[in-house]
């Protein structure tokens, strides 16, 4: 798993947690990428905190890759 295709809302959940943890100690892990990262702004009454949990992720020290749409 060199590179991780992820949505946000798994991204912050402990189970990604666990398996990017995994991946980075047999280095197989090149990049995440976090697609759909609008879909963030559209929650009600949650989205700053989802917005935080994201950026924790760069403790996994790996490159991150944030995708969004743009219509």
């Amino acid at each position: 798993a060199q590179v991780v295709l992820v949505t946000p809302e798994s991204a912050v959940r402990e189970v990604f947690s666990n398996f990017i943890n995994r991946q980075r100690l047999i280095e197989r892990l090149d990049r995440i990428i976090i697609n759909k990262c609008h879909v963030i702004l559209d929650l009600v009454g949650g989205w700053r905190s989802r917005i935080l949990a994201l950026r924790n992720l760069v403790i996994i020290e790996t490159q991150l890759v944030y995708l969004i749409a743009i219509i």
